[in-house]
């Protein structure tokens, strides 16, 4: 059940990101990331961190650099431990993360 919620959580923040920008959105996938942690939802932490780190070194958005960093570090790691390649594109316009 709570993969679930989280999942969903998950895709409503993307929507809300897209729509209003962080603020809601970025409750909505932090509230995602401690769901998928309690879960231990591999895959999930890493769509949860890749969009939390995408608002990142945006005027106005709601993660701040050094805790996208953080982020993105975190998202490193689970990648290195299912032996997948990171990927580097933005989920919502598929350019390169910077």
């Amino acid at each position: 059940m709570k993969r679930q919620l989280a999942n969903g959580l998950t895709n409503l923040g993307s929507v809300l990101w897209a729509l209003q920008g962080p603020g809601e959105a970025d409750a909505c996938l932090r509230e995602a990331l401690e769901l998928s942690e309690e879960t231990d939802e591999v895959r999930l932490k890493q769509t949860v961190l890749r969009q939390l780190s995408n608002m990142s070194g945006r005027p106005g958005q709601g993660v701040g650099l050094a805790e996208a960093a953080a982020l993105r570090s975190r998202m490193n790691t689970l990648y290195a431990q299912t032996g997948r390649d990171l990927d580097t594109s933005c989920t919502i316009c598929l350019e390169p993360l910077e």
